[in-house]
């Protein structure tokens, strides 16, 4: 299996703040945690849903490269305020998704943790790796440029003892520093 990201910086642990920190290992919903540290309500703002094939994450799916995904970008924003405190990568493997998770896919567009709650209580999250990076090409939606400086961590969701899911999660050192 291949190794973090090339692009992905060390980060020296003791020299992040207690929320960064937590951003980087909370294994629940990281919604909730931003909503109650921010004391402030966080939209989940859906900027695509592209259907492809798996490629570089097969892998780490644990599949064929030629495998039927679900990419999701999205931005988890204070609704209050409009600050991005985290954008987000998601593979999602449709074969293995729960049919009720399927549909409310279509239906809503709120955040995965609360889909997969719903859907999939029979899931647990394995981390893959953590660290700064410096992302480009970001998605116009975000209103912040071609580039952002990030601490980005990437875990997979595991149900039924399958990886269905690949996510990786941004959030601006910008956002996070001043939180």
């Amino acid at each position: 299996m291949h190794a973090r990201p090339p692009g992905l910086q060390d980060i020296d642990v003791a020299s992040l703040s207690p929320f960064q920190r937590a951003l980087l290992t909370i294994d629940g919903t990281v919604t909730q945690f931003i909503e109650a540290y921010a004391l402030e309500p966080v939209a989940i703002r859906v900027l695509d849903h592209i259907p492809d094939a798996a490629g570089d994450a097969a892998d780490w799916l644990a599949c064929n490269r030629d495998a039927d995904v679900l990419r999701r970008r999205s931005a988890l924003e204070g609704k209050t305020t409009g600050q991005l405190f985290a954008f987000a990568d998601s593979v999602l493997l449709l074969d293995r998704l729960p049919a009720g998770m399927r549909s409310a896919l279509e239906q809503e567009t709120g955040g995965l943790g609360k889909i997969l709650l719903r859907a999939a209580p029979e899931s647990r999250r394995e981390a893959l790796w953590f660290g700064e990076a410096s992302l480009r090409d970001l998605p116009a939606a975000l209103g912040h440029g071609e580039a952002m400086q990030a601490l980005s961590r990437t875990y997979r969701i595991i149900a039924a003892g399958l990886p269905m899911m690949l996510i990786t999660e941004n959030f601006p050192v910008e956002s996070a520093a001043r939180s």
